[in-house]
C-alpha cells in the first residue's frame, strides 16, 4: 500500500535531535517550575508529533496538558480524514476506547461513596449469573476444557482492578477466547460480531453480561491480573445499582458536572462532523509491549494509514444498544481533560466534587495482591494497577524523564492520558489509529512535555 500524503511540514527529525530531546529531558529533572514555559519551549513536543504524521504513522494529533487551572500546552495538527485532507480541529472527538475504563470506575465509586455497594460485595449480588461462573483449569480446545467452581466469588473490587478472570475475543492464545467468539462477545471496539453459534445478537449490556457470566473465567477471583471485559460488567452493575442506563447515569453524575459537553455513548447527527476518521496502522514487524510500547520514534520508518471507520458512517453514529463500560465512550480531548483534571485534583473541578479525596487516592494506589503482580508485563514495566489506572509501584523503572508519581491508562486507537497530583498535572494525547507505531511516541512526547515545564 502507498504511503498516504500528508501536507508540507518539517521532515523527520535527525537522531542527532532526538538524543538531544532525550538528554534535555533528562537534565531537565521534574520539578514544577514557577512560572509558564515559553511557546517556544514546546517545539520539541510540536516536531515530534508532527514527525509521526509526516511518516504517515499518524493522521493527526491533538495534545492538551494542565497544570492546577491553567492550561500550559495546547497543540492539534494534521487531519481528522487523511483523504479528504480534512484538518484536525481541537474540539474533534476521539473514540477513546478503553480510557472509558476509568470513567465507568468512577461511576461506580459514586455509587459506591453513596453507600449503595461495597467494592467487596460479590458481583452476583447485582449479577446472579455470576454466582455460576466456572473456572478455567486445563484444556487446549473447547472440546476438552476442564473447569472447577469459583474459589471465592468475583467481587466489584477485582472487576475494577482486572483480577475477574474476564479477557477479550482477541486473545487467542487462550482457549476460552474461542467461547466468546462462539457467543458472538463484542469487545466494544465498534465492530459486530455475529454469534458462530447461531444465537440472536445481543440488543442489550444485560442480556451480553449474562452470557459473559456462562463463559468459564480464565483464573480464580483475584489470582491474575486479566485485561478484558470486566469493566463492561462493572458498567452493568452501575445500571443494576443505579437504575440508568450507563451514559445516563455518567453524563448526570460525571459528564455534566464537569462541563464535558460533548462526550457520548453514541454519537448523535448533531456531533457527526466533529468525529475525526479512525484508521489502521501499517508499519513494520517488530516487537511491540502491550502495555507501553518503548521505542525511538527516530529509528522507526514511514508507515501507512488505512480508513476502518469514517465519520459519516460510523459504527458509532449508528444507533448502540449497548453502553461498553470498558471502550464505548466518544469525547473531545478537552473534555477528557476536564476528567483527568478532576483526578489530579483529589476528585473535584471547578468547584464541582465528583469523588472524595479518598477514593482518588485508592484509584492510584496499587491493588493487585502477590499472585496477580507476578504478570511478566507488568513487572518488566514496574506497573501495578489501581481502581481504573495503572501505577509504578517501582520508581526505578519508569521511563527516563517521566515521573513515577504519572498514574495513567491509554485506548486501543492509540489515545493516552495520565494525571501527576504531585505537580498537579494532567494530560492527554490523542489520535485515532490502531496498530501501527504512534504508541511509540507517547513515552517520548511526555518526556518532552516534562522537559519543557
Amino acid at each position: 500500500m502507498p504511503y498516504l500524503e500528508t501536507h508540507d511540514q518539517p521532515r523527520a527529525l535527525s537522531r542527532r535531535a532526538w538524543l538531544t530531546m532525550a538528554g534535555a529531558a533528562a537534565l531537565s529533572g521534574c520539578a514544577a517550575p514557577s512560572r509558564l514555559p515559553s511557546a517556544s519551549g514546546f517545539d520539541a513536543v510540536r516536531a515530534l508529533a508532527q514527525d509521526a504524521i509526516d511518516k504517515s504513522i499518524a493522521p493527526g494529533v491533538s495534545m492538551k496538558v494542565f497544570r492546577g487551572r491553567t492550561e500550559v500546552f495546547a497543540d492539534t495538527r494534521g487531519f481528522s480524514v487523511v483523504e479528504a485532507r480534512q484538518a484536525l480541529q481541537p474540539e474533534s472527538l476521539y473514540r477513546v476506547y478503553s480510557q472509558t475504563k476509568a470513567v465507568t470506575t468512577v461511576a461506580a465509586l459514586i455509587l459506591a461513596e453513596a453507600g449503595e455497594l461495597n467494592l467487596d460485595d460479590p458481583v452476583s449480588a447485582y449479577i446472579p449469573a455470576f454466582a455460576r461462573t466456572p473456572v478455567y483449569v486445563s484444556g487446549t480446545t473447547l472440546a476438552d476444557l476442564q473447569v472447577e467452581p469459583q474459589a471465592r466469588p468475583v467481587s466489584v473490587r477485582d472487576l475494577m482492578r482486572h483480577t475477574a478472570g474476564l479477557i477479550y475475543r482477541h486473545d487467542a492464545h487462550h482457549p476460552v477466547s474461542g467461547l466468546y467468539v462462539a457467543r458472538g462477545i463484542d469487545s466494544g471496539s465498534g465492530e459486530r460480531f455475529a454469534p458462530a453459534d447461531g444465537s440472536p445478537p445481543f440488543t442489550s449490556l444485560a442480556a451480553m453480561v449474562d452470557a459473559l457470566a456462562e463463559i468459564p473465567l480464565v483464573a480464580q477471583p483475584g489470582m491474575k491480573f486479566t485485561y478484558g471485559h470486566a469493566s463492561d460488567v462493572l458498567g452493568r452493575v452501575v445500571e443494576v445499582v443505579s437504575g440508568k442506563r450507563l451514559r445516563d447515569f455518567a453524563q448526570e453524575k460525571i459528564f455534566a458536572p464537569l462541563a464535558m459537553n460533548a462526550s457520548v455513548f453514541e454519537v448523535p447527527a448533531t456531533l457527526t462532523e466533529r468525529l475525526s476518521g479512525c484508521y489502521l496502522g501499517i508499519a513494520a514487524e517488530r516487537a511491540r509491549d502491550p502495555l507501553l510500547d518503548i521505542a525511538d520514534p527516530a529509528e522507526l520508518r514511514p508507515g501507512a494509514l488505512r480508513l476502518i471507520d469514517a465519520p459519516g458512517a460510523s459504527v458509532f453514529a449508528a444507533p448502540r444498544p449497548i453502553d461498553f463500560g470498558g471502550a464505548g465512550l466518544i469525547c473531545s480531548a478537552s473534555d477528557y481533560l476536564r476528567f483527568a483534571r478532576m483526578l489530579a485534583q483529589g476528585g473535584a473541578l471547578d468547584g464541582e466534587r465528583i469523588l472524595s479525596r479518598a477514593s482518588v487516592d485508592a484509584m492510584a494506589q496499587n491493588q493487585l495482591g502477590e499472585q496477580a503482580m507476578a504478570n511478566p508485563g507488568l513487572q518488566r514495566l514496574g506497573l501495578g494497577f489501581g481502581l481504573g489506572l495503572a501505577t509504578y509501584v517501582n520508581p526505578a523503572l519508569a521511563p527516563q524523564g517521566v515521573p513515577a508519581s504519572v498514574r495513567f491508562w491509554g485506548g486501543a486507537a492509540s489515545t493516552i492520558f495520565w494525571v501527576d497530583p504531585d505537580r498537579d498535572l494532567s494530560g492527554v494525547i490523542m489520535a485515532q489509529v490502531f496498530g501501527g507505531d504512534f504508541r511509540a511516541y507517547h513515552v517520548p512526547l511526555i518526556r518532552a512535555l516534562y522537559a519543557a515545564l
